[in-house]
């Protein structure tokens, strides 16, 4: 990564394969750290720290600052290296967090919360929809909490989502959380699924363009890094890279789910907040001392800087960037997006029309 432009450096052991051009885009990665391959260091550009690692990888310091802000270690998943081959994964599922509740909406939803249900329904009938147009064999569980409404549920199961009722797990909000995304925390639950050896968690403004399954056989925890520009008092600050927890593969087990819960009681939850990032991204930040990183394949948005969209597995349709940085018109992840986004819509219409509501 280049501290003055925000720009990634080369990761060389996946920058080798040429035929990886989407995940590295213009010879790029989004690794903070250089890899030696033959010395086995590993050299942080922004603090000039080394770590030596051992041939069992045992590392002698597991986080890196910047900014003043302290990250994870990172490591190159297998994904960067070579396509991810599947493997038997009945021990895996997507799982995808919905809550709603009227003190918890948008600003631009107060006046109305129940539009904002409708909205988030939609967003995951599409997801739902995207699932299934790929073909994806993994169970799709969706951590139902807060207010319920049962014939948007009944759509949602029609749709082949497993219903769980998330309410029991509670977690509650950090007060350094931004309004705007008070209700992300709500992914903190997916740590709850340990009756699965890997959890694919996955925002409801994605649309899956390509079979996915594969993530079920990736090393967790595992995450897509990029730079991500964040608006601090009027001003756009760049954060060298940041984990995007759109799309994370984790590894839930009863002594994470433990130590979860100990952290939600405790101060240090109250203090790990950073002003560039007052999201669930701060949390799992600071929860994780070694993550993965994941192709940018499977996060992409119409601001990343792709060479080849028919390459994207997973299009994050970020509320943000939809209007001023949609995907190219011709590419698959636009062409998708039209036709999943008019066929949620005339769904949820007719269940709307069912009970009374205006969609």
């Amino acid at each position: 990564m280049d501290p003055a432009h925000g720009r990634p450096l080369h990761d060389g052991r996946a920058a080798g394969d040429l035929r990886q051009r989407l995940e590295r885009p213009h010879g790029q990665s989004s690794l903070a750290h250089v890899w030696h391959r033959r010395s086995r260091v590993r050299r942080s550009i922004f603090t000039g720290r080394v770590r030596v690692q051992s041939p069992r990888g045992h590392r002698l310091s597991r986080r890196v600052a910047i900014g003043g802000v302290a990250f994870p270690y990172c490591r190159a998943s297998t994904a960067c290296d070579t396509p991810l081959r599947l493997k038997l994964h009945s021990h895996a599922t997507i799982a995808i967090a919905f809550h709603h509740h009227n003190s918890s909406v948008r600003a631009w939803f107060k006046a109305q919360p129940i539009n904002s249900y409708l909205y988030n329904v939609r967003l995951l009938v599409r997801l739902l929809l995207s699932l299934r147009s790929v073909g994806t064999t993994l169970p799709v569980s969706v951590l139902l909490s807060g207010e319920r409404h049962a014939p948007f549920e009944a759509l949602l199961a029609s749709l082949g989502a497993l219903l769980v009722d998330a309410d029991a797990f509670a977690t509650r909000k950090p007060p350094w959380a931004s309004e705007y995304h008070v209700n992300s925390f709500t992914k903190l639950r997916a740590l709850s699924l340990t009756e699965y050896r890997r959890v694919v968690v996955l925002d409801t403004d994605m649309v899956v363009l390509q079979n996915i399954d594969a993530l079920a056989s990736s090393p967790a925890p595992a995450f897509v890094f990029r730079p991500t520009p964040c608006i601090d008092r009027a001003t756009i600050v760049w954060r060298p890279w940041e984990m995007n927890s759109g799309v994370m593969v984790l590894q839930p087990t009863r002594a994470e789910l433990g130590r979860l819960h100990r952290l939600l009681n405790s101060t240090w939850y109250a203090g790990i907040g950073h002003r560039t990032d007052s999201s669930d991204q701060s949390f799992w930040r600071h929860f994780f001392d070694e993550v993965y990183e994941l192709p940018i394949r499977y996060n992409a948005m119409g601001v990343s800087n792709l060479t080849n969209w028919e390459d994207v597995h997973v299009f994050h349709d970020v509320e943000s960037y939809r209007k001023g940085h949609p995907p190219p018109s011709d590419s698959p992840a636009a062409i998708a997006l039209a036709n999943l986004t008019s066929t949620a819509k005339r769904m949820l219409r007719s269940v709307c029309d069912g009970v009374g509501l205006a969609c």
